[in-house]
């Protein structure tokens, strides 16, 4: 930004409209106000400040110091400031709130605070003091604070600058571009960096640390610079270059192996292959030899079996008499299924010797036949005791009967306790 014009009208001591054609001083180097004491040089700060940022230079100045008090009653107080910014060109004008005295009447009256801004386009911003302040902000890119610390140096600053020795001058300097935050930020970052360079050491010195549980075979290239980052010798950036390196070899000799490995496996399934052959044929050999030991006894296994088959066939009349015998055994089956009709029988017969005495006649005659039956079938099943060794089947057919036979020897029992039992 460089100011072209300056316009003041009853402001600070100047009485009356002053203009400044601030344009006639060039647009290179640094600008000089000097002039005795009282001049107005500090005013001509205070119009420009005033201008832009709607507050003057100085911190002890206010809104109300701003009107000359040399000035006439109708004169209108205001800062009117022409400045380029980027080859554009702006005009701000501001004046103060003040108290003037009536156009008409007696008494005084209060003059409001008034700020424009007219555009390079022609457009106008005067809706606010604050909003006239916010875009001044915007086009210059700077706020007052900072305006301060890069555009004007005040009164008495200067004279400071000269006769101070080079740290008073840091100071001066410091408090002139108000500089102490940046101060700040240099201590944080110096404090920061002896931070991050303590973290360094110690990364440094626990990379040399893991250095020393790499191995690098003698033989390799990287072998002078191995030894020399195990020793510390090298940058972290040299170090972790050289692990890439090794890596690198690493890599190369991993797929070296993997492909021999390959190789090897095509290989071990071949001989797999080859051994599974051999163990087959030493698995037929083996049972070649022990079917050959066996040959002896299969010979004298078949002789035998054929001696019993001979045998056996000399018997077939001896067998069909017993299939005979069989058939007839079979042929007495419906007498044992008589014999359990009457086992059945003689249990209800049994059942009834409580209803009526008169019935006990009557049991005792079918008792008796029973009895004489039973007596028969025992005569048969004699008969046929020595074709039941024969034929399982008719055994069992005839522990049967005897089972059955015990039964009714106990019905005759309990029938003569009954008997007794009447009497």
């Amino acid at each position: 930004m460089r100011p072209t014009k300056l316009t003041i009208s009853a402001f600070g001591p100047y009485a009356g409209v002053e203009t400044l054609d601030l344009n006639s001083l060039g647009e290179n180097g640094l600008y000089l106000i000097t002039g005795t004491t009282g001049a107005g040089k500090t005013s001509i700060f205070d119009a420009i400040a005033y201008a832009l940022y709607d507050k003057p230079s100085g911190s002890v100045r206010n809104d109300a110091m701003l009107r000359s008090k040399y000035a006439s009653d109708t004169a209108e107080t205001f800062v009117e400031l022409e400045f380029v910014c980027d080859d554009r060109y702006y005009t701000v004008r501001r004046s103060p709130e003040y108290v003037r005295r009536k156009t008409r009447g007696e008494g005084t009256t209060k003059q409001p605070a008034r700020a424009e801004l007219r555009l390079p386009d022609g457009r106008i911003i005067d809706k606010s003091k604050t909003e006239v302040t916010n875009a001044i902000t915007q086009i210059i890119g700077v706020d007052r604070e900072q305006f301060f610390q890069i555009a004007m140096i005040a009164q008495g600053d200067f004279r400071k600058v000269l006769l101070a020795n080079t740290q008073e001058r840091k100071e001066i300097f410091r408090e002139i571009f108000k500089t102490h935050k940046f101060e700040k930020i240099q201590n944080k970052i110096k404090d920061e960096f002896g931070k991050v360079k303590e973290e360094y050491n110690a990364v440094k010195h626990s990379l040399v640390l893991y250095m020393g549980g790499i191995s690098c075979a003698d033989t390799s290239e990287n072998y002078a610079p191995f030894q020399s980052a195990k020793r510390g010798e090298l940058t972290t950036a040299e170090t972790t270059e050289l692990l890439r390196l090794l890596l690198a070899e690493d890599e190369q000799t991993k797929a070296t192996v993997s492909q021999r490995l390959s190789g090897l496996e095509h290989r071990l399934e071949q001989v797999n292959a080859d051994v599974g052959k051999a163990q087959a044929y030493a698995k037929a050999l083996e049972e070649y030899q022990l079917k050959s030991a066996q040959a002896p006894r299969v010979k004298i296994a078949v002789d035998e079996a054929e001696a019993v088959y001979t045998r056996e066939k000399g018997r077939e009349s001896e067998e069909k008499a017993l299939t005979e015998s069989i058939i007839a055994l079979e042929g007495l089956l419906p007498e044992y299924d008589v014999l359990d009709g009457l086992q059945t029988e003689i249990r209800g017969l049994t059942a009834k010797l409580d209803m009526d005495t008169s019935q006990t006649a009557r049991l005792k005659k079918s008792f008796a036949d029973q009895t004489a039956r039973i007596e028969a079938l025992k005569e048969q099943s004699k008969a046929y005791e020595g074709a039941g060794e024969r034929r399982a089947k008719a055994e069992s057919e005839k522990a049967l009967l005897c089972s059955e036979l015990q039964k009714t020897e106990e019905l005759g029992k309990d029938l003569r306790t009954l008997q007794d039992a009447q009497r």
